[in-house]
């Protein structure tokens, strides 16, 4: 009996050799190609930049921070994200079992009786027993079915954190819109204020014969065009409203409290810290994450289906006790077994190999869906910085306007208070200055808007706001 135990422990020692390969790709492979960023930086106050993960604390806007936290206490995109970490834990676990011994206990009481071959007997039976099975994870197959399963749970983390910066993101736009409409109405209010003076004064112009019908027809128009943006601005902002309702759960009445603070206030974001390193930036990316551990996964999954090409070894033991009733004689015994079972793929018809070529290509397909991934993750940052310096030097440009405009503005009010010039040239250089007015307020949101946007191509963080709404 010593001879094929021997024979069995060598095979097993000798199988216990070899071990898949998982391929693994290079550092060239994933890391992005650029070493720099080509755009500039923003230029920001060195006093109003923060950290990546204190950036929205940095705004100081109790509205935005009470929208968002009711937001991220009521997604269900977060939810189900929430789950889905679950879920990947629970198999990840599942696999890790796989590399321990099996245990099942069982026993059974049956009583039964044969009519046709004992007609007056009645036989009872008894038995409990253990049996123990282990198969030997040789070749590292389900360590590597358990690495794939640890990725998938690692990519599920990061698709929860990629939903919580998405979702703050649509908060924060949400919100600098509806400022911005806010900031719009009360301009093209008072545009429309200026052309209903203008209207009264041309009106008696034209009573005293100094102005034609056709200039008061054209203030008619310009008075039902104007009330028609100023309806159309009030809409947009209602709509906006109940964007904001949607997205934290919220009763519309609530909301509306909430934003009726700080009416007409465009939040202004702090700066960012922006790694000089592409590679270190992309790090950051919850989606880039997601990508190399859908290459660890698929990587993973090259190595399970080489596994099955190789034989197969399990340890199984069985230990139990037997009890047998019949006609008042009673037999009893115990049983037991061990050994070595060992299963060898011989022919498939070439299915196992196939499977194999398959995981390796869907492998290739994750690298490069990586790869473009990365290249696209560049370029997002890098029209985010663009847009920024573009947006900043617009910005400074338009400012320059209002205040030439205004300037304009005080100089026609002096000269129409000293009776040089008409209130209808005055009303002129007001709706000049407002218009401009108008002008820089929607640059201002969509500077800011590329603010959030270069948050969340830097990949964002949500390590810091976690306060309950005030």
């Amino acid at each position: 009996m010593q001879r094929p135990q021997m024979t069995g422990l060598i095979v097993v020692g000798l199988l216990t050799g070899c071990a898949v390969q998982v391929p693994q790709p290079d550092a060239a492979t994933m890391n992005p190609q650029a070493t720099r960023w080509e755009a500039s930086k923003p230029v920001v106050d060195p006093q109003r930049v923060v950290a990546l993960q204190d950036w929205w604390a940095g705004w100081h806007d109790a509205v935005l921070q009470r929208l968002q936290v009711a937001a991220q206490q009521s997604s269900p995109s977060l939810q189900q994200a929430t789950a889905r970490i679950q879920e990947a834990r629970a198999d990840a676990a599942a696999a890790g079992a796989a590399l321990w011994p099996r245990l099942t206990l069982h026993g059974a009481d049956t009583h039964s009786r044969n009519e046709v071959q004992q007609p007056n007997e009645r036989l009872h039976t008894q038995s409990l027993g253990l049996d123990a099975s282990w198969e030997l994870d040789l070749f590292g197959g389900v360590a590597a079915a358990r690495q794939s399963y640890l990725a998938t749970q690692s990519a599920r983390d990061a698709e929860w954190h990629d939903a919580r910066i998405s979702l703050a993101a649509e908060v924060a736009n949400t919100y600098v819109m509806l400022r911005s409409l806010e900031q719009q109405i009360q301009l093209q209010q008072e545009q429309q204020r200026s052309l209903q003076q203008t209207h009264l004064l041309v009106e008696k112009r034209r009573q005293a014969g100094w102005s034609s019908a056709t200039d008061v027809l054209n203030l008619d128009a310009a008075l039902a065009n104007g009330q028609s943006q100023l309806q159309e601005l009030q809409s947009a902002r209602d709509l906006t409203i109940k964007g904001l309702v949607a997205l934290t759960g919220g009763a519309e009445r609530d909301v509306r409290d909430w934003v009726a603070v700080g009416y007409a206030s465009q939040p202004q974001p702090p700066g960012l810290v922006v790694d000089d390193v592409p590679a270190n930036v992309l790090q950051q990316r919850p989606d880039i994450r997601i990508a190399a551990d859908g290459i660890r996964s698929a990587a993973s999954a090259v190595g399970v289906a080489e596994a099955l090409r190789y034989p197969s070894v399990s340890l199984l033991g069985s230990i139990s006790r037997l009890r047998v009733g019949s006609a008042g004689a009673t037999i009893e015994g115990n049983s037991w077994s061990f050994g070595p079972s060992i299963s060898f793929p011989l022919f498939d018809g070439g299915r196992l190999k196939a499977q194999q070529e398959a995981a390796e290509a869907r492998y290739q397909q994750s690298v490069a869906a990586y790869q473009g991934l990365v290249r696209q993750a560049v370029r997002e940052v890098e029209e985010a910085l663009v847009r920024l310096e573009g947006s900043r030097i617009r910005e400074q440009q338009l400012r320059q306007a209002v205040s030439a405009y205004q300037q304009v503005y005080r100089n026609t009010d002096i000269l129409w208070k000293a009776g040089s010039v008409s209130q209808l040239e005055l009303e002129e250089a007001r709706r000049q200055w407002r218009g401009a007015e108008m002008a820089l307020a929607q640059l201002q949101r969509e500077r800011v808007s590329y603010w959030i946007a270069l948050y969340k191509a830097t990949g964002g963080d949500w390590t810091q706001v976690r306060q309950q709404p005030r």
